[in-house]
């Protein structure tokens, strides 16, 4: 990333000695982590954690970038920002995507599948049916006009 000269106090360009680093009044930096309010953070996240979660067997399932599937397992799930919604066959199936991320990430699990993306959903398997509602949302969306 580039970022301008005037950013940088001349002290802290004396102090680090960088004052042959800048060309046309930027310099080149390197980010090796994200930074809140970064721009290029989210993509930088999203590279890392298909990574991460290759090297444990799930891969992208075809063009859509928030699916995922497992190359053995029968393991189907979207990925948003930090929201998970997971199909799974077996519990030994979802247990493996939970210590999976476990093994990165601090995570909460929902077994009743009653909250995805703000959205709230109640599910009747017997009669293949789910029940989607966002309680408050008309009301808030009133409120801001």
């Amino acid at each position: 990333m580039y970022l301008p000269r005037w950013i940088f106090p001349q002290e802290f360009i004396d102090k680090y000695g960088i004052e042959d680093k800048f060309y046309n009044d930027k310099i080149l930096v390197r980010i090796n982590k994200g930074m809140y309010g970064l721009l290029q953070a989210g993509r930088l996240a999203y590279i890392e954690h298909i990574k991460f979660l290759s090297e444990h067997g799930y891969v992208r399932a075809g063009l859509t970038p928030g699916l995922f599937n497992h190359v053995t397992r029968p393991t189907i799930f979207t990925l948003f920002v930090n929201d998970f919604g997971v199909k799974y066959n077996s519990k030994e199936d979802a247990l493996h995507l939970i210590q999976t991320l476990e093994k990165k990430y601090k995570i909460t699990v929902d077994w009743e599948g009653a909250l995805f993306l703000g959205i709230h959903l109640k599910w009747n398997c017997k009669k293949g049916e789910v029940e989607v509602s966002m309680p408050g949302y008309v009301w808030k969306a009133l409120i801001c006009f």
